[in-house]
């Protein structure tokens, strides 16, 4: 089973091809030191230099993924510690109180692949070695887990039926029973970075106005949630 990542050695060693989409963006990661209890939220907020995402860690500290064209992103990444934070909290705002602390910042460039071929006799690929997605809406682990859950289905109805796991058939299903979802999701996610990497001011504010309603309107904020957890 290959499920060892975007840069997956069992893909290579099938030599299985991608598809693959450079959104010429940079992710800035790194962990930020907080003076105020994450309570185990994450945050994601969509400003004029990229999409910021915090995710929860143990303590008083969060994950940060910080996405941006790679031009502005190695500027911000340039930026001494203090610097650095000023410009993230002038960007994020204080929901999570004021920034206390940067750890290393690391850098990945963004792209999309989708590997052409997702399996074969005796061999499967799952999660990021299928498929890598721009972080935005952190789609990526969701569309790893629903991999994972509907294996885990077909390897269960192979052996009741005595079947060896590395016969075709069973292979074929999964790759039929999750291309569907992938490609849904994959479209999603360009969908939204195409969408929040708008620049022309219309489409800022017709932008603007639907993540307002999505925010005051709970029944369709909980509808996209749903969607997003592939549980719609």
């Amino acid at each position: 089973m290959g499920a060892d990542g975007t840069d997956s050695i069992i893909r290579k060693l099938k030599k299985v091809k991608t598809k693959e989409f450079d959104y010429e963006q940079t992710a800035i990661v790194s962990k930020i030191n907080l003076n105020r209890a994450h309570e185990f939220i994450s945050y994601e907020r969509f400003t004029s230099e990229g999409s910021i995402a915090f995710l929860p860690l143990s303590g008083l500290q969060s994950g940060l993924v910080w996405s941006a064209p790679s031009v502005l992103a190695a500027e911000i990444l340039s930026l001494p510690d203090e610097l650095f934070l000023q410009r993230l909290q002038k960007q994020f705002g204080y929901r999570l109180g004021k920034f206390r602390g940067v750890r290393q910042r690391i850098t990945y460039p963004l792209k999309s692949s989708s590997a052409c071929l997702q399996g074969g006799k005796g061999w499967i690929l799952v999660g990021n070695a299928a498929h890598t997605l721009h972080p935005i809406a952190a789609q990526g682990f969701n569309l790893g887990l629903r991999d994972v859950s509907f294996l885990s289905e077909v390897i269960c109805d192979g052996l009741s039926l005595n079947k060896k796991l590395y016969e075709n058939d069973l292979i074929a299903r999964y790759s039929a029973g999750r291309e569907g979802n992938q490609e849904k999701t994959q479209r999603f996610t360009h969908y939204l970075v195409s969408l929040f990497s708008q620049t022309y001011w219309p489409m800022k504010l017709a932008r603007n106005g639907v993540s307002a309603l999505i925010e005051y309107f709970p029944p369709l904020k909980h509808r996209i949630a749903k969607h997003a957890m592939g549980i719609s």
